[in-house]
């Protein structure tokens, strides 16, 4: 080999390389927006369910008053 083709060769592995490792941080990044939205999603369904159980509990209570 020459050095030009060692040097073509070790550019292209470190490309390869980088490409590898940008690929598993967009991967990560793309697992952690779909956790943050499960969350968000959890939350907001929790939210929802506790306002109906208030909104249950005071109309219960009001059907008491005349």
């Amino acid at each position: 080999m020459t050095g030009i083709e060692e040097t073509v060769g070790t550019v292209l592995l470190v490309t390869a390389g980088v490409v590898a490792v940008a690929e598993g941080v967009n991967e990560t990044a793309k697992l952690l927006n779909e956790t943050v939205n499960t969350a968000d999603e959890m939350f907001t369904t929790m939210g929802n369910m506790a306002e109906d159980f208030c909104n249950e509990v005071s109309n219960f209570f009001d059907s008491f008053c005349w």
